[in-house]
This record gives structure tokens, sequence and C-alpha cells, in this order.
């Protein structure tokens, strides 16, 4: 998982949307691998802590049997 508070300030961050201003970004493995990546982009500064990681784990465990 990688949280990005300032994406202005992140070495090589592509943004998609100009207004994209802090973002959290956490894989989602399946068999070993990464199936997708959920990726969620604010228009607002740290928007985004690693205390958001683990109930976004939890979240994206229940996609697991759809992947």
């Amino acid at each position: 998982a990688v949280v990005v508070p300032d994406v202005e300030a992140f070495p090589g961050h592509i943004a998609c949307d100009a207004r994209s201003k802090s973002e959290i970004a956490l894989p989602v493995p399946k068999d070993d691998r990464v199936v997708p990546v959920f990726d969620v982009d604010s228009d607002r500064l740290d928007q985004f802590s690693e205390a958001d990681i683990e109930p976004l784990r939890r979240i994206l465990s229940l996609l697991d049997p759809y992947l």
C-alpha cells in the first residue's frame, strides 16, 4: 500500500486528474499476484493516512470470490 499525502511532492507521480492532491493505492492480491490495484485520489492534501490501509484491505477482501 502507498499513501501519498501530497502528489506534487511524490517523485514520478502521474496524475490522472489535475485536481488530485493526495492519493492512496492498495494492491489486491490473488494467488500470489496482484490482480487489480485500488487507487483513490482526493482533491485535498493529506486526505489519507496509514490508518486507512487496514480498513480498506478488509473491504477489498470482499472482492476475493469475484477475482
